[in-house]
Formats: structure tokens, sequence, C-alpha cells
């Protein structure tokens, strides 16, 4: 997540945890139906806030 919310883009994430661009996707795609979001902002947000909980 934390790639995410640097701003990287699906091929750069992969690219840096070693997956497929398409991997994120669908990993992008089964986190945003887990949590409800619609986007990649919204689940950012959402992340940013639970982490300021801890």
């Amino acid at each position: 997540m934390k790639l995410a919310a640097l701003g990287m883009r699906n091929r750069h994430i992969g690219w840096r945890v070693g997956i497929a661009e398409h991997t994120v996707k669908r990993w992008f795609v089964t986190i945003f139906d887990k949590t409800g979001t619609w986007s990649r902002l919204e689940l950012v947000m959402k992340w940013v806030g639970e982490q300021g909980r801890r």
C-alpha cells in the first residue's frame, strides 16, 4: 500500500515487488472489494487513516 500511496503506477509497483502489472491490477480489485472502496485514492485515504490510529 505504501507504493500506491507514493503514487506509483501498477507497472512500477509490479516491477518493484517482482510481479506482473496484471497481478497488481487484480490485487487492487480484490482489495477494493474487501474494503468497500472504489478507487486507489479512496483506498489510500482509508489506509492512511488506519495508520494514524495505530
